[in-house]
């Protein structure tokens, strides 16, 4: 992010367009600072340069706002970890969007066809991205949306590099993967529905997800917090279910499968997962644990 900063700015200086230059010098400022005020700081800051679009860069061609854009993207990028300053630069360009919707809409694509293009198995930083794209970007859920097969199909090899190794279910890596599959349902459930409630072959990205899944919820392995975040997830692709009787049907039979199925090492080290229908659409997942007695509750 810092390199693209530094060519923004030096594209800019070269034409002298002063506002330009401003604006990239606070992002290569927001690039270089590490502590979040100051960041914030210098985004309010080029948003402030930026209020006018129309004004500051009407004038200018396409090619000559690439490099402007660019260095945004690079940015966000750059700003996975903090959901503040990634909406901040969401903003900027929306507001540029306002005057060159075909430019920021190519740009975008251009780099999350980079992020997701020739890439078997996503690494952190490539999960932090797209989860936060996913959660905080309506355009990019767009691009997602009309992708979303060959995104499924990278989750799925990526879930199952991910499990090779039973050690790598208390990890990072793995809770980030699981939680790429609950933005996915949330976020794009519009576009999951066909692929999850009519029948599909089993070798379906959809199929292996799901898989992985329960692998994650019943292996004595994964950590807490990954197992209640999948067992949120499975609730979550259980809603999106076209009726209220279907969800409920496939809840239960879940559960039954799951109370049928693997105990967890000792006999005690087990885990139910319960389901029942409330109200309209509603469905409580419960994560009973017998290790520790405690009892999570999520509603959707």
């Amino acid at each position: 992010m810092l390199q693209e900063a530094e060519q923004c700015l030096l594209y800019y200086k070269a034409r002298e367009l002063s506002i330009l230059s401003s604006a990239a010098g606070k992002l290569k400022d927001f690039a270089e600072a590490t502590v979040k005020r100051c960041r914030d700081k210098h985004l309010d800051e080029v948003v402030q340069l930026l209020a006018s679009p129309e004004k500051v860069l009407g004038h200018l061609s396409d090619a000559d706002l690439v490099p402007l854009l660019c260095c945004i993207l690079a940015c966000q990028i750059g700003a996975c970890n903090s959901s503040s300053s990634f909406q901040k630069l969401e903003k900027i360009l929306l507001k540029l969007s306002q005057m060159r919707p075909q430019l920021v809409s190519q740009e975008r694509e251009s780099m999350l066809k980079n992020l997701l293009q020739n890439k078997e198995v996503l690494q952190l930083k490539d999960l932090q991205t797209v989860c936060m794209y996913l959660e905080c970007s309506r355009a990019s859920q767009k691009y997602f949306m009309q992708h979303l097969r060959h995104l499924l199909s990278v989750v799925s090899v990526t879930f199952s590099a991910v499990l090779q190794d039973e050690t790598s279910l208390n990890t990072e890596h793995c809770y980030l993967t699981v939680k790429i599959c609950l933005q996915v349902f949330r976020e794009l459930a519009e576009a999951i529905i066909p692929l999850v409630w009519t029948p599909v072959s089993s070798t379906s990205p959809m199929q292996s997800i799901l898989g992985f899944l329960i692998h994650v919820i019943t292996s004595q392995n994964t950590s807490r917090d990954t197992k209640l975040l999948a067992g949120t997830t499975v609730a979550s692709l259980a809603n999106t279910a076209p009726t209220a009787a279907l969800g409920a049907q496939a809840g239960l039979s879940f559960i039954q499968m799951l109370r049928n199925g693997e105990r967890l090492g000792e006999s005690k080290h087990w885990f139910v997962v319960h389901v029942c229908l409330t109200g309209q659409n509603e469905i409580i997942l419960s994560v009973l644990s017998s290790l520790t007695l405690e009892k999570l509750t999520l509603l959707f």
